[in-house]
């Protein structure tokens, strides 16, 4: 399921599947995977779902990796909202396995994201979840 996931999100790359504008938008200069450069983590803030069982990451603030946790509070993170790290400047984004989807326009606008780590447990990505990064290079 995972390899159908990574091929559909690079084919869906190299589709121009997205009604957006293309930007052109210059990357810092800093490096995710320089061990030497420090990174910041963002801030994710959570809801529970309608049945009150789970928690759903509904944004993020700041940071550049974003760590989404298989649980939260005692409780499973079962998927990440709608326009939850829209617009945001995280470069690199590692979804703990157990969450199940991910939503439309989640990470639109994402242009400094350069790396996806999609967990094996993954069954949903929606509409142009991740619409507008151009920089997505590495997708596990």
């Amino acid at each position: 399921m995972k390899k159908l996931i990574a091929a559909a999100l690079a084919a869906a790359a190299l589709l121009p599947l997205c009604a957006c504008a293309h930007a052109e938008v210059e990357l810092r200069p800093d490096d995710p995977d320089d061990p030497d450069d420090p990174q910041t983590e963002a801030v994710l803030e959570y809801a529970l779902n309608d049945e009150g069982d789970a928690y759903i990451v509904t944004s993020a603030i700041g940071g550049d990796i974003a760590r989404v946790p298989s649980s939260y509070n005692g409780l499973p993170v079962e998927g990440i909202d709608s326009f939850a790290f829209s617009n945001g400047t995280v470069r690199s984004v590692e979804i703990a396995e157990g969450v199940k989807y991910i939503g439309q326009y989640a990470f639109n606008n994402c242009y400094e994201l350069t790396k996806a780590v999609l967990p094996e447990s993954l069954t949903s990505i929606g509409s142009y979840a991740f619409c507008q990064c151009s920089a997505l290079q590495e997708i596990n």
